[in-house]
């Protein structure tokens, strides 16, 4: 045999394809980090009753149909982190899916939604970082959740992220101004408000209860994700922590937070 083809054998059995490799089926690992609603569809295939027979069926939100669809973009952005060789490929895979879900014409009341425009925003900003994309969709992506869902935090977090790490603190803070006439008792906003040079805090558009707005606004779960290295913190701290799961209550890293079944959270930007 040539050297030629000696080279060849060898180049071909090292590069890297353009699909992945491992398969697309869900791993018992994976699904013990994901939603219940995703055990629903999924847990048979580890010996737990079938959908129609599930009593996780009832953790489906009303108006959202295919769930499994989603959990297959949850899936694909967990594998972004623990199979570094096909990274690239499970982040086309969550975007495409992701951007998918949001397009659903019987997805336009689904509870869901302002978090799948929130994943889709971090997932195209991630890509961007790796320089597979611009950072437009993510940033449209990330507004339209904020217009579906006002009151929420980890979008906040996420898009006043984005402008910190262009460098661009003065929208940054407008960011965070808009997040604290919805949220105004978030110390997380308060905090990065003042870090990032404001003075006195805007007025709230709706009057605040004590323990309601936010409150309310800590108790519901966002399945979110991103990579540590890629994670982009508030200025004053960075974390190292990669969570998958976690609710929208000031998303401390040290908290521990999620449901019992549910614990992990991934991509959810720092907090209180």
């Amino acid at each position: 045999m040539s050297c030629r083809h000696l080279s060849l054998i060898i180049v071909l059995l090292f590069q890297v394809p353009a699909f992945a490799v491992q398969d697309f089926a869900v791993t018992r690992e994976e699904l013990a980090v994901m939603p219940p609603y995703c055990t629903a569809h999924y847990g048979h295939k580890f010996g737990l009753p079938r959908f129609q027979d599930s009593p996780l069926r009832s953790t489906i939100p009303a108006g959202c149909p295919a769930t499994h669809h989603y959990c297959d973009g949850l899936k694909a952005m967990i594998r972004v982190d623990t199979n570094r060789a096909e990274s690239d490929y499970w982040l086309s895979v969550a975007v495409k899916t992701f951007r998918s879900m949001t397009q659903r014409k019987d997805w336009m009341n689904c509870s869901l939604r302002p978090e799948a425009y929130l994943n889709l925003g971090n997932a195209v900003l991630r890509q961007s970082r790796r320089g597979a994309s611009t950072p437009v969709e993510g940033v449209e992506s990330l507004m339209k959740a904020l217009e579906l869902k006002p009151d929420y935090l980890a979008a906040y977090y996420a898009l006043s992220n984005f402008y910190i790490d262009e460098g661009d603190k003065k929208k940054a803070l407008g960011v965070v101004e808009s997040g604290l006439r919805h949220v105004p008792k978030s110390e997380g906003l308060l905090r990065r408000f003042k870090e990032l040079g404001g003075k006195t805090p805007p007025a709230p558009i709706i009057a605040v209860k004590p323990d309601s707005t936010e409150a309310a606004n800590d108790s519901s779960e966002v399945h979110q994700y991103q990579t540590p290295e890629e994670n982009v913190s508030s200025p004053s701290s960075k974390s190292g922590t990669s969570t998958l799961g976690k609710t929208t209550s000031e998303q401390e890293s040290s908290q521990k937070i999620g449901t019992p079944s549910n614990p992990w959270c991934r991509f959810c930007p720092p907090g209180e």
